[in-house]
């Protein structure tokens, strides 16, 4: 047990549970933008994986066609501009999301918003147009099954929609970023204007008159009458 003295205090210092009463009030207040950190570095993964996809399977493409050129088969002028975009746009991509994912894990901070929101909207449209117009095409229902032409028609038709169908994905998960770019940047000016606003210093004084009437009786009013 411990020994108690005169120095000893009686009474716990007060400024001792100010100070903790205030450390436990003084919380700070997370930043939204950390929040949305990790879904902006989650998508430019998810489109650096969709824009390699996208290239290797538009070169497959390329090279089987370039191989068995002139074989009796066709590919429609919409699925082979569809296919020259996407190659164009996947491998503009890798490098985009590239640079954008060192910039995310060495600062914490993307490219530059403008060049994002520039190259996040010209992903997207053109993804989404190209490939949706080259998914509808059915260009080897008109074929014969059974002849080789056929079916080496069918083969690149398969490479063609899955690269298509990688490439609509990339362009909606460009889509997403450039709304959630938006609505960071948004949110980010926002959250620094309120953290710069203060009430005005001053002091505020309010000040009450209270007057009492006198009022005379009645009585005598009407004995003067």
């Amino acid at each position: 047990m411990a020994d108690i003295s005169e120095n000893t205090p009686l009474l716990r210092d007060s400024s001792d549970s100010g100070a903790a009463e205030h450390e436990r009030h003084d919380i700070p207040t997370q930043n939204p933008a950390d929040n949305s950190l990790r879904f902006v570095t989650a998508l430019t993964w998810s489109s650096l994986v969709l824009a390699v996809l996208v290239v290797a399977f538009d070169l497959t493409v390329n090279i089987l066609e370039e191989t068995n050129y002139g074989s009796g088969y066709y590919m429609p002028w919409v699925m082979r501009i569809a296919i020259t975009a996407m190659c164009v746009v996947g491998l503009a991509t890798v490098l985009i999301s590239f640079l954008n994912l060192v910039r995310l894990y060495h600062s914490q901070r993307a490219l530059w918003l403008w060049l994002n929101l520039i190259f996040d909207f010209i992903i997207a449209l053109y993804s989404i147009v190209y490939c949706g117009q080259g998914i509808v095409l059915n260009w080897a229902e008109t074929c014969d099954p059974s002849s080789e032409n056929c079916r080496f028609t069918r083969r690149i038709e398969a490479f063609a929609y899955i690269t298509l169908g990688f490439g609509l994905a990339l362009g909606i998960t460009h889509l997403v970023l450039f709304f959630l770019r938006c609505a960071l940047a948004f949110r980010m000016r926002f959250w620094r204007g309120f953290q710069h606003w203060r009430l005005p210093a001053g002091q505020l004084t309010v000040e009450f008159t209270i007057k009492f009437l006198r009022q005379e009786p009645q009585s005598g009013e009407a004995q003067n009458q």
